[in-house]
């Protein structure tokens, strides 16, 4: 039997939330029934990353434009070049402008888009209510050329299902197993912040920006956390100097950090007051180290919560009991179920769910 060729079509390689997926679809795939590419639109990329994917066998192919607006206008020739090239059956794009060339291509191939975030909602954080209007309009008549529109959670797939009614859903996860191997040293991290060992480390990982509403956590954090407790921000973004202008002593902004997962395994408790969200893999990366939840109350992280609705993770919380449900987390949680919170992850959310979610889309599209 002849391997199914799929062509993922990204902005970038580089580890970011979006890539990050697609990697990790394309390099847990099974090699027997696929045959992979990878296009990236910008030559803005990770080369160690390149090289990885070449060691994987996965085929990898730049459009070589220096930014996004090069990519939209002049990428629809280049990528028909390589396509020809590749033959495939089945295209997968992820994000806007992976979308708008994808969608330039005729029937000739199947189309699949994912889409990895609550588009309305992103849209306004990022670019206000006007231009937002006419960036999400443009961009599903894009998706309206596409043959399957799949959310990265049931979340996503509701904000859809006005303008898409049969979009489906397979919810984003990570290979995690790496984190098995990481050799840290919990103390000396935490002497570096001048953290105590028994203290209570609450961390944040992602963008410093209005829409992750890092400024309101900071606020909070500043008037009800005790004097044993920490606050880790990891992240850069257009709030960072603002953050750093209001935190306390106690809040501990690191900026961009190489290997995050050092710190997340050196703390206790993951937090995030963010106001919109597709499937956080910054949470679930977090549920990898052990961390229980404390997440504000948005329907993607209330979707977490539900899918393990039958074991303590966390809580959720809003602007108006965010100190309720801080003393409520204080009393439930327990520094020694590190193991407990990897093992739910695991059952939860594993790569191979997701693997299998996208592989019975791709087998139905192939059929069509």
């Amino acid at each position: 039997m002849d391997k199914i060729k799929i062509v993922f079509v990204v902005t970038f390689v580089k580890n970011v939330g979006v890539y990050n997926v697609v990697s990790n679809i394309a390099s847990n795939i099974n090699y027997k029934k696929y045959d992979v590419s990878i296009i990236s639109c910008i030559n803005d990329n990770d080369q160690g990353e390149i090289e990885r994917l070449k060691k994987m066998n996965i085929h990898y192919y730049c459009l070589n434009y220096k930014n996004k607006l090069q990519a939209l206008f002049f990428g629809k020739m280049k990528i028909k070049k390589i396509l020809n090239e590749i033959n495939p059956q089945i295209i997968h794009s992820h994000a806007i402008l992976a979308d708008s060339i994808v969608s330039s291509l005729g029937k000739k191939y199947q189309k699949i888009s994912t889409i990895h975030c609550n588009l309305k909602e992103d849209y306004e954080h990022h670019y206000g209510k006007i231009k937002s209007s006419f960036i999400l309009k443009f961009h599903l008549n894009r998706l309206k050329k596409f043959d399957e529109i799949i959310g990265c959670s049931k979340s996503v797939k509701n904000s859809l299902n006005n303008y898409f009614p049969k979009s489906k859903y397979v919810v984003n996860c990570l290979n995690t197993s790496k984190f098995s191997n990481i050799r840290y040293d919990k103390l000396n991290i935490r002497d570096k912040l001048n953290i105590g060992h028994n203290d209570y480390v609450y961390i944040y990982v992602g963008s410093l920006s209005e829409r992750k509403n890092v400024i309101e956590l900071v606020n909070k954090f500043n008037m009800y956390s005790n004097v044993n407790e920490h606050l880790i921000l990891i992240g850069d973004g257009p709030l960072y100097e603002e953050c750093l202008s209001l935190a306390k002593e106690n809040i501990h902004i690191l900026g961009y950090v190489n290997e995050p997962s050092n710190y997340l395994l050196a703390s206790d408790i993951y937090i995030s007051f963010s106001k919109s969200e597709g499937m956080a893999l910054s949470v679930i990366e977090a549920m990898s180290c052990g961390l229980y939840l404390f997440l504000s109350d948005i329907e993607s992280h209330s979707e977490i919560f539900e899918m393990v609705n039958e074991e303590y993770i966390g809580e959720l919380f809003n602007s108006e009991n965010f100190h309720i449900q801080l003393m409520k987390i204080r009393k439930l949680y327990k520094k020694d179920d590190k193991k407990k919170m990897m093992l739910i992850k695991e059952r939860k959310f594993n790569i191979e769910s997701m693997i299998k979610g996208y592989c019975e889309i791709y087998e139905e599209s192939v059929k069509k």
